[in-house]
């Protein structure tokens, strides 16, 4: 018996918050050079052009939405869709770190509310763990009343 309920609504909204990061604008940064939009992509001048490249920030964070997603379908094996929890999670805050890093040098960083995403994605994650944590004792006890 296999109980799947809103752990999969949880990481399903980990996953779209992280995908909408990937694609989207994180801060308008101000430096010597001028003034760029931050994505994961890298900094854009006003005419959209990437004035620098930033692909492996977009890599983690796009593998940062794809594991939730495949730890939805994972619901047969609970211990690995804990394990993917937990390394999204992980990877998560490495984006938040990286993010927050790569913006370091600037003169003036004005966020985005996209900025926030990977600590709304860590904390789905988590929650997402403690419900098939849930999940597990109450198959034990039922296991433990067939027997």
């Amino acid at each position: 018996m296999v109980i799947q309920r809103w752990q999969s609504v949880v990481l399903l909204i980990a996953c779209a918050v992280m995908a909408f990061f990937s694609f989207g604008d994180h801060a308008t940064v101000v430096n010597d050079l001028g003034t760029f939009t931050f994505s994961a992509m890298g900094y854009a001048d006003g005419s959209a052009q990437i004035a620098a490249s930033t692909w492996y920030f977009f890599a983690i964070s796009l593998l940062s939405a794809i594991l939730p997603l495949i730890a939805i379908f994972r619901y047969r094996n609970l211990r690995l869709q804990k394990r993917l929890c937990s390394i999204s999670a992980l990877i998560m805050a490495a984006v938040a770190v990286v993010g927050f890093v790569l913006n370091m040098g600037a003169q003036q960083v004005s966020y985005r509310i996209l900025a926030a995403a990977p600590f709304v994605g860590i904390i789905a994650c988590f929650m997402a763990r403690n419900m098939i944590r849930s999940d597990e004792k109450k198959l034990r006890a039922v296991d433990r009343f067939r027997d």
